[in-house]
């Protein structure tokens, strides 16, 4: 019975059930990607970052790969994520179809490096698409994403909080915009 589960089957071997601990684990080390709605013409996910589970905080893969590159130093970590982009670019016809990358600029700026930018770097030849970094602006401080608690509190806080540079520049494209929410 030691052998593939196609062949376990076959053979009549019995399959362990998955305990609900297997479950979530195997949930939370798979992206999956949300189609998002909001002021723009198409939006995406590539995953849950993380979900409360009796008082603890458990964070899928994605979400430690971020974690890990946001606050870890884990600038190898970009490159992974990048990858997982790719997936949903390959699925996305939509997206196969990008003029440009482009990042929403961060809010911490005391880092050594910053992790869109890392990622969109990444990204650029993964998928032959260009990025440019100087389409967005912040207009204002804005609290970090991480300290809101509710879909409003995230609206009232980016609400004017960005200016597109050069809007001659982007007209007619069909540009990718990077956020690491």
């Amino acid at each position: 019975c030691a052998q593939a589960e196609s062949l376990r089957r076959k053979n009549g071997c019995v399959i362990p059930q998955k305990t609900e601990e297997d479950i979530v684990k195997s949930f939370f080390e798979r992206p999956h990607y949300k189609k998002l709605s909001g002021d723009f013409d198409e939006g995406w996910a590539i995953d849950y970052n993380s979900r409360f589970s009796g008082g603890e905080h458990k964070f899928s893969r994605t979400g430690e790969l971020l974690r890990g590159l946001k606050y870890g130093n884990k600038k190898e970590h970009s490159k992974i994520i990048a990858e997982e982009i790719k997936l949903l670019i390959v699925e996305q016809p939509s997206f196969k179809a990008a003029d440009l990358i482009t990042i929403v600029p961060s809010t911490i700026k005391d880092r050594q490096y910053d992790p869109l930018t890392e990622i969109a770097n990444h990204l650029k030849n993964i998928v032959s698409v260009p990025v440019d970094y100087a389409i967005l602006t912040k207009s204002r401080t804005t609290q970090p994403m991480k300290e809101m608690t509710n879909i409003y509190q995230k609206k009232i806080n980016v609400r004017g909080a960005y200016i597109i540079l050069d809007v001659e520049k982007i007209k007619g494209k069909k540009i990718v915009v990077l956020d690491d929410l």
